[in-house]
């Protein structure tokens, strides 16, 4: 069976939403910064990355999103048993691909043109509107999104050079980092101070233990 709807797990990629947590039933923890969005379809686009690995990597990209929401994929992932409580706990790896293949889309970067920059904001958008389809917070993503590509059309008009590009693209992705960092601790919280609960009774049991095997 499939857990959620695939709009809403792709929706799921976007930031600035609250994570799962102990939720059997919850979404899939698959953000991984919104740059993915803006640089997927310039990486599937892209002609000197050869066919061959374009495929393999989008392939295997498409098989881990289908394994976060489809149960026999699922159950396989998790060793043959039932998760207990966080679902997907494989979902990091469907973010790892995510940054490799948006790393190496932006590493050859200006190779593009601007059919590839109007079909990323035309994918951003979708992605946006499963967002916005399940009540998810797209506003911010959005407007970070909307920098990132305003910053590569720049680029591509040539209003600033290469490491300009790189310089305002990570303050960009630092601010965003922070930012969704510190909403996810807020949500989240901390452990409290009498973690782990019962570590007195146990350090007492294991005191009596010591004192008998002396």
């Amino acid at each position: 069976k499939f857990f959620h709807s695939f709009f809403e797990v792709l929706g799921n990629t976007l930031g600035f939403n609250n994570a799962t947590r102990i939720e059997a039933d919850g979404l899939p923890n698959i953000y991984g910064g919104v740059i993915c969005i803006a640089l997927f379809i310039i990486f599937a686009r892209c002609k000197k990355i050869p066919l061959a690995e374009r495929l393999a990597d989008l392939g295997f990209v498409a098989f881990v999103f289908l394994s976060l929401n489809w149960s026999p994929l699922d159950f396989m992932w998790h060793g043959f048993h039932e998760p207990n409580q966080i679902p997907s706990r494989f979902a990091f790896i469907f973010v790892f691909l995510m940054l490799i293949i948006s790393y190496r889309a932006f590493t050859l970067i200006k190779h593009i043109n601007g059919i590839d920059l109007i079909i990323s904001a035309c994918f951003a958008g979708f992605v946006l509107l499963c967002g916005y389809a399940f009540e998810m917070n797209i506003l911010y993503s959005a407007l970070v999104i909307a920098i990132y590509l305003v910053f590569i059309w720049l680029y591509q008009l040539e209003v600033f050079n290469e490491k300009v590009l790189v310089v305002l693209m990570s303050v960009i992705m630092i601010a965003e980092m922070f930012l969704n960092c510190k909403a996810g601790v807020k949500y989240l919280g901390t452990f409290d101070s009498n973690y782990p609960k019962g570590n007195e009774e146990v350090t007492e049991l294991l005191a009596d233990i010591e004192e008998k095997d002396k």
